[in-house]
């Protein structure tokens, strides 16, 4: 594969600019989620049977990830994205920012299989929702990934190689034929290079979600594995990149306040205790009936 044969030399100079694109892509998006109305994640969590009693109710830390990627990127509120508004009013800034504003905006959820790895890089891997083949620099991914391993994950793209947004599900081959089910009621079939469905923004929007929810009624947020990372001779920034991998937005769940003027909603996690007193959100009570709503 083309970046297998890469000298040393180059992949020094596309991780640098990796981690540049990854820097400021965090920063942005961070910023994005500050500039939401908090309603929007309320909203997303949801489209996810996510709340309980005004609490947003999270499986795992990665689930935080996962509703603040969806919630800024796919959920429409008169008419636009958190990232559409977002970018429209981030008209300053340097080429560096303009390059990566304009990612966020063209970005893309894709389903990839992996076909190749290069450690400490990235992936090689086809995008089965596209029908595009890219280079995904991540270096968690390329770590913990396994050549035919199938994911769902937003890209931005960066020329010859992308980045995730860091909310990425996997996918196991048991799920596949329902996912193929779910594509097919879009009007997209494996077989087909038509497909119109991906160029109408609202169509595309509800896809992603469906498919998200897909996911996580299937528990693949918790399959995510993360390692832990270091980069030798590099920077101490890239020490804190398996927090980073597992999300790039804020992942603590403290983060995801959502006030609003009455019964303000908060985010909580297993061990957490239950709003109506029973013990633990996620032995008893409403956690339990949670599980049992989500579909089997």
């Amino acid at each position: 594969m083309y970046w297998r044969r890469r000298t040393g030399g180059t992949f020094s100079h596309l991780l640098h600019d990796y981690r540049r694109k990854r820097d400021l892509a965090n920063e942005l998006q961070s910023r994005a989620c500050r500039s939401a109305d908090p309603d929007t994640f309320l909203c997303g969590a949801r489209r996810f049977d996510m709340v309980v009693d005004q609490t947003v109710v999270l499986e795992n830390e990665h689930e935080v990830g996962v509703l603040m990627d969806f919630s800024i990127y796919d959920l429409r509120i008169r008419g636009a994205t958190v990232v559409e508004r977002f970018v429209d009013h981030s008209a300053d800034g340097d080429a560096a920012m303009q390059q990566v504003l304009r990612a966020m905006r063209e970005a893309r959820y894709r389903l990839l299989r992996i076909r190749g790895l290069v450690p400490g890089v990235g992936v090689h891997a086809r995008d089965e929702l596209w029908n595009e083949d890219l280079f995904v620099a991540d270096i968690n991914l390329s770590r913990t990934a396994g050549e035919g391993d199938f994911i769902a994950t937003r890209t931005l793209g960066f020329g010859e190689f992308h980045i995730t947004t860091g909310a990425a599900l996997p996918i196991t081959p048991d799920e596949e034929p329902a996912l193929r089910n779910l594509l097919r009621s879009f009007g997209i079939m494996q077989s087909s290079e038509s497909r119109p469905a991906l160029h109408d923004p609202r169509t595309r929007s509800r896809l992603n979600e469906a498919i998200i929810r897909r996911c996580l009624s299937r528990g693949a947020s918790r399959l995510v594995s993360t390692v832990n990372l270091r980069d030798d001779g590099d920077d101490e920034a890239d020490a804190g990149e398996r927090r980073n991998c597992e999300s790039r937005h804020p992942t603590s769940p403290l983060r995801l306040s959502l006030p609003r003027t009455n019964a303000p909603p908060r985010a909580a996690l297993p061990g957490s205790p239950c709003p109506c007193g029973s013990g633990p959100l996620f032995k008893k009570c409403c956690g339990k009936r949670r599980a049992i709503r989500r579909p089997g």
